[in-house]
């Protein structure tokens, strides 16, 4: 990681360069997007049929990802990108109209994922670029809002569905609402684990022990572990695995990396003329989403780690 982040900022020495990084990032993440629909409407993963080994789930969008959850966080985390990127006259076409395809391909395809911490972290994004990106940028949301409005009214079943997953999210009797409990106990079962010896608690168990580890002790059946009906083998929260992993010493190091990137991140929008004011805001946001990520889920695909590295450099 720390290879990767010094050779693309080393790169990064001159404006016309990290405009490009920015363009090709959001065209890749549109082609994601575009892929994803293409699988929503057809049942048919491209990717995979060319790919070996690639997930190709006949009930789920996963496109190049091996999970939705992940699919849909690398959708979210493009929408920014696409709020604050705006092609000029002297601009060849594509750069004029990939911002307006991204703003409405992107969301569709974080829907499409069908997974709910995406979905708020997309909702953080929208909020989040509001607040940070001045009026103009408000009034380009106000636009999207009407045009979402106009789905769900003319699409009733959209906003079921997320009235649905909205309200399991808090009903413990529901599959849904313990996986939104499971992840707040892999907190307690690192604490528990981790203080059963100094030296776990300052160094933790190693890297990748979690894969390993059975936790089905601390649920009842079907509710966790590594049960088979929900499937929980993995900790879907990066944040809690991490702890478990390095120990509070490593945990507490990485803490310390990430807010430091995140003052810095501040200071670069606060410090920016009117004219970068946008997008460094979508730096932000896409770091803001990336953390948010972070907590709900297992990041084991690596683009997302790639993509908010690229973004930290720019």
């Amino acid at each position: 990681t720390v290879l990767y982040f010094v050779l693309i900022a080393g790169a990064l020495n001159q404006r016309r360069t990290i405009e490009l990084v920015a363009w090709s990032s959001l065209l890749a993440l549109v082609l994601v997007a575009g892929l994803g629909t293409i699988e929503k409407y057809t049942g048919r993963n491209l990717a995979a049929m060319i790919v070996p080994g690639m997930l190709n789930s006949p009930f789920e969008v996963t496109a190049t990802f091996r999970h939705r959850i992940l699919f849909g966080y690398a959708m979210a985390m493009g929408f920014p990108l696409a709020l604050a990127l705006k092609g000029t006259p002297d601009d060849g076409r594509w750069k004029r109209w990939l911002p307006g395809i991204g703003m409405v391909l992107l969301p569709a395809a974080c829907y499409f994922g069908n997974s709910r911490g995406p979905w708020v972290g997309f909702a953080m994004a929208g909020m989040a670029m509001g607040i940070l990106g001045g009026r103009p940028m408000r009034r380009k949301l106000m636009l999207l809002g009407v045009l979402a409005a106009l789905v769900l009214v003319t699409r009733p079943g959209t906003y079921d569905t997320i009235e649905s997953l909205w309200h399991q999210s808090f009903d413990k009797s529901s599959i849904k609402g313990r996986s939104t409990d499971y992840r707040l106990i892999l907190w307690k079962i690192a604490y528990d684990e981790l203080t059963k010896s100094p030296d776990h608690a300052l160094f933790g168990y190693g890297g990748h022990s979690t894969e390993m580890l059975d936790v089905s002790a601390y649920f009842d059946k079907g509710a966790g572990g590594l049960t088979d009906n929900l499937g929980y083998t993995s900790w879907d929260s990066q944040y809690a695995s991490n702890c478990m992993q390095y120990g509070f010493l490593g945990f507490g190091l990485e803490v310390i990396l990430y807010l430091s990137v995140l003052g810095m991140l501040v200071r670069t929008w606060r410090q920016s003329n009117e004219e970068d004011r946008q997008f460094t805001a979508a730096m932000g946001v896409i770091a803001l989403i990336f953390f948010w990520a972070m907590a709900t889920v297992a990041i084991f695909n690596q683009q997302l780690y790639y993509l908010f590295w690229t973004v930290v450099a720019m």
